[in-house]
């Protein structure tokens, strides 16, 4: 079996870990190169701790959880978090190529730039470039720089797009042996959690609810709840094709000359 390397495109510590962790570990563990791209420094995710403190925090919480799916390297863009609207997609853009070209990507996995009721700026703006640099990175007329310095144009194979709510699921991997893993990195993270939870609570209470469990919930109290959340959702993921777990993704190799390519190609030996 060829190796790949694998590219995924995380905007924030976490979304690599809660929207693929489990493809993520099961592309390590079948042998492929993992590479995660942290895109922003995490700068505002938490709570009651200082811009630096918060930087670290996170940044060491990530690359515990990155170790947990097995990723042979990272690279971390150190984008302001919640501040990339105003950035040019063309300067995103132009980093995601040359990390395809640099490590030759075989398959890149991020945000779907169509996903349904997006409502975290970063995440779009990361997905929409994203895209892009995946069709752009294998042209010769694209960021012609990077060819002075060892580059060249590489053509991505494959894309699998995840999503909050995924506008089409055509691609369900099971992740049945790697649920677990999945699992301890999304717990690694444990500020972001901390503050994901606080600020759930929060948004209860601005509509006059509450959940009592949840208000008694100490920190240490979080792995097992997210534990039975993960499983949940994988689970019912995985019933889709007939497995334990499993995770959606929107698969894009031919686009809409998918069906002509299936009925015309032939497998080629490396």
């Amino acid at each position: 079996m060829r190796t790949l390397n694998i590219v995924c495109i995380s905007p924030h510590a976490d979304d690599a870990s809660i929207f693929c962790g489990g493809t993520l570990a099961r592309f390590a563990r079948e042998g492929h190169a993992v590479h995660i791209v942290r895109v922003t420094n995490d700068d505002k995710d938490s709570f009651g701790m200082s811009r630096e403190d918060t930087i670290a925090v996170n940044a060491r919480e990530a690359a515990e959880a990155f170790t947990i799916l097995g990723a042979v390297q990272t690279f971390h863009l150190d984008y302001p978090n919640d501040e990339m609207e105003p950035i040019p997609e063309t300067d995103i853009r132009e980093k995601f190529i040359r990390i395809f070209r640099q490590v030759k990507a075989d398959v890149v996995i991020s945000f779907d730039p169509w996903g349904i009721y997006e409502e975290n700026p970063d995440h779009t703006k990361c997905a929409q470039a994203a895209d892009d640099a995946c069709w752009q990175s294998g042209g010769d007329r694209y960021n012609p720089e990077h060819f002075a310095q060892g580059l060249a144009p590489h053509t991505i194979g494959e894309r699998l797009y995840y999503a909050r709510r995924l506008p089409e699921v055509n691609h369900i991997v099971d992740i049945t042996e790697t649920m677990d893993a999945k699992i301890a990195a999304v717990c690694a993270h444990r500020n972001m959690v901390a503050n994901i939870v606080r600020g759930f609570r929060e948004k209860l209470r601005a509509n006059r609810l509450r959940i009592p469990w949840l208000d008694e919930m100490s920190p240490e109290e979080h792995p097992g709840v997210l534990d039975r959340c993960l499983r949940e959702a994988a689970r019912a993921v995985g019933k889709q094709i007939g497995v334990e777990y499993g995770e959606a993704f929107r698969r894009n190799r031919f686009g809409e000359l998918e069906g002509f390519v299936a009925q015309h190609s032939v497998a080629v030996d490396d």
